[in-house]
């Protein structure tokens, strides 16, 4: 279990980097849910690259 707390650690740090947020909004297509194309999602799927709203997650 350690290596999994490690793991999403790891996550949580680059995704609060304001660099690494600016690259994912710069791409058109990651303002929109890939799933039900609401505005402005909050969740990153790391495996499917691909930005989804709560609801969705």
């Amino acid at each position: 279990e350690e290596w999994i707390e490690a793991v999403q650690e790891s996550i949580v740090e680059t995704l609060c980097n304001y660099e690494v947020l600016e690259k994912v909004w710069f791409n058109k297509s990651n303002r929109k849910c890939a799933d039900c194309q609401a505005p402005e999602p909050e969740w990153a799927s790391i495996n499917l690259c691909v930005v989804i709203c709560k609801n969705c997650a």
